[in-house]
């Protein structure tokens, strides 16, 4: 299981594992989640350990090895929706038990823990391996009755996008539309910032952005985009840091 924010607004949770036992995992975890709140002192210890991670996360990212810095700085700058620095550690520093709670039960709906109906979360469920349609519908229906506390209507028929049964698909009008969410620097703008820097590390790091536009917001053009990463990425390693001694690339 792994969680983490999704670029385009929202969370994404990933499952992997055994097909037999997907349904069970899935189940499990979303209900659990449903129950927010209803052992209040465990729910408000686990809130304060986890804003307090964050917090020092942030707070340290300004003195992170220099590679580190420079990918964060520009998914920062291309992705939109991606908060700087100083607006994520103002919102941690507000965020409370009650606040995280209140947002939840309004997001799942229902005025507390547990009570699930008429919630404003939606989910967009993508089905990878070894599923077929009649499985995809089965874990959807897990996914809503899960957030729902293990409470609620099933969910409806899974089906592709062309109606038909057969199994769900990452199609590529789905990848093309999340890439459309991805913002792009103005063309010939500079900026020079100067942030905090860490006296005891000697390193630098610089990160080159290659735009090619419009035009690479297509699966084959991504395709070939990686095949060129892989083919460059040995030899530059190889010059720099093997017989120059620069350092990564």
């Amino acid at each position: 299981l792994s969680i983490a924010a999704a670029e385009r607004g929202g969370t994404v949770m990933s499952f992997s594992g055994f097909s037999d036992k997907m349904l069970e995992f899935v189940g499990a975890v979303l209900q659990e989640a449903a129950q927010f709140g209803e052992d209040e002192t465990a729910a408000r210890a686990a809130v304060e350990n986890a804003r307090e991670r964050l917090l020092e996360a942030v707070r340290n990212s300004n003195v992170s090895d220099a590679y580190r810095q420079a990918f964060d700085s520009t998914r920062r700058a291309l992705v939109k929706n991606a908060w700087t620095l100083a607006q994520a550690e103002h919102a941690l520093a507000r965020t409370s038990y009650a606040r995280a709670a209140s947002f939840w039960h309004r997001a799942v709906g229902g005025g507390g823990p547990g009570e699930g109906a008429g919630g404003r979360l939606r989910t967009e469920c993508l089905f990878y391996g070894n599923f077929d349609a009649s499985d995809a519908a089965a874990l959807q229906a897990a996914v809503q009755k899960g957030l729902r506390g293990g409470k609620g209507a099933p969910a409806g028929e899974a089906s592709t996008r062309d109606g038909s049964s057969s199994p769900l698909l990452l199609t590529e009008q789905v990848a093309l539309a999340a890439r459309a969410k991805v913002g792009l620097l103005p063309v010939g703008d500079s900026e020079v910032r100067r942030t905090n820097q860490n006296g005891d590390d000697a390193n630098s790091g610089i990160e080159v952005h290659f735009a090619l536009g419009h035009a690479a917001r297509h699966l084959r053009d991504e395709a070939r985009l990686v095949l060129l990463g892989s083919m460059i990425r040995e030899p530059a390693f190889d010059q720099l840091r093997t017989k120059e001694q620069l350092g990564y690339a």
